[in-house]
């Protein structure tokens, strides 16, 4: 999982207009730094990673708020289904993209939302599993939190 999270981002960054959509942390600092007006830094790739990331991880967090003591395992495997369908569907989405038509297209913006929907399933699952050395930065796992804690989450 620690390997295919630094694929997407590793992938992602620098194809999709300098954007993280697993590590969320990177995300709030870009974001800020877009805002300063940094070139080639967009606020609203930064958000719909953001958003996109709180969703994933409010749709982790509804799967993962049915699983028990005994049943997480299962539940989780459902959480990360969902990740590879997002990914699944993201990487069906980049036939065809070059970064010359990151400035007239949507589909960055497809992009970003499919692999941070990804991202933040997975983050909820494992943060409900709760396995001892299986961390995230900080503000991703607080992001994470918020989602998968959420009354939308269950």
């Amino acid at each position: 999982m620690t390997a295919v999270t630094g694929l997407v981002d590793a992938v992602r960054f620098p194809s999709l207009g300098r954007v993280f959509t697993a590590n969320m942390t990177g995300n709030v600092v870009i974001l800020a730094f877009a805002t300063a007006r940094v070139p080639a830094l967009s606020i609203a790739y930064s958000l719909m990673a953001l958003l996109s990331f709180l969703v994933g991880a409010i749709f982790g967090g509804r799967i993962m708020a049915r699983a028990g003591a005994d049943s997480q395992i299962r539940f989780a495997a459902q959480a990360f289904v969902l990740e590879v369908v997002f990914l699944s569907a993201a990487s069906f989405c980049s036939i065809g993209y070059g970064s010359d038509l990151l400035k007239h297209s949507f589909q960055p913006f497809a992009l970003i939302t499919l692999a941070a929907l990804a991202m933040g399933t997975r983050n909820a699952a494992v943060r409900k599993l709760a396995i001892p050395d299986l961390t995230t930065t900080v503000l991703t796992l607080t992001i994470t939190g918020i989602g998968a804690d959420s009354s939308l989450a269950a």
